[in-house]
């Protein structure tokens, strides 16, 4: 699924152009922050990586493989409910359970619609089963959800109305009978800075963006693994 490097590199999902000249000068927006710039994918998977080995993608911050691994028998996934890390980063907004079960709804919908036509998901394990296991360790919002406040309980809506969103993951892609992991990412995505950012008075606007990318990333990736010889 993908070729080989060494680990701990941040790489860029999408670069519009290459810029030999400023932006403003070619007539192009400037790059966004989390996508068009090196140094600001800083996302590292968490996670017990034995016998996987780091590949080079141009769209992914981190990508791992097991060697031996082949999918060409996967025709069905498994999708786990979205995860939330632990120690996920929420830039200080406290978000409530209910505000976090849309975020659930929202990703259980989009990876859906992406996977539709190539992939069908079930809710059990089999020998053509891959079980995908997405995990959030950051999210953040364009406009927080109304009563929203930060951790030390000052209101959001007044300080972010109106903003840039974010989430970084980290994905599994397992044998479903035994678990073995045969697959795993990780990746951050932020909006357009705003006054660019067509989802800026959305709540979850960025957010749904990034689950749609990587649906599309999982979808191609494991549509050309699995294809028969």
């Amino acid at each position: 699924m993908l070729g080989v490097r060494s680990a701990h590199s941040s790489t860029s999902i999408l670069a519009a152009c290459l810029i030999g000249v400023s932006a403003a000068s070619c007539g192009i927006p400037p790059p966004r922050p989390g996508d068009a710039d090196l140094s600001a994918k800083k996302v590292r998977y968490r996670g017990n990586l034995d016998g996987l080995v780091r590949v080079a993608d141009s769209r992914l911050a981190e990508l791992y493989q097991r060697p031996d691994r082949d999918l060409s028998r996967y025709t069905q996934i498994l999708l786990d409910p979205l995860a939330f890390d632990s120690n996920m980063d929420t830039e200080n907004v406290r978000y409530r359970e209910r505000d976090l079960a849309v975020v659930r709804r929202n990703f259980r919908k989009i990876i859906e619609r992406e996977l539709r036509g190539q992939f069908s998901l079930v809710d059990f394990r089999a020998e053509n089963v891959l079980r995908v296991r997405f995990t959030l360790t950051k999210l953040v919002a364009n406009r927080p959800p109304r009563g929203v406040v930060d951790k030390g309980g000052v209101s959001q809506e007044v300080y972010r109305s109106v903003g840039v969103g974010e989430a970084s993951m980290q994905v599994g892609v397992l044998d479903s009978q035994s678990d073995t992991l045969l697959v795993a990412a990780a990746d951050r995505y932020r909006g357009w800075p705003l006054g660019s950012n067509n989802y800026a008075n959305e709540v979850w606007g960025d957010v749904d963006k990034a689950f749609s990318m990587w649906g599309r990333l999982l979808r191609q990736r494991l549509a050309k693994s699995t294809a028969s010889p």
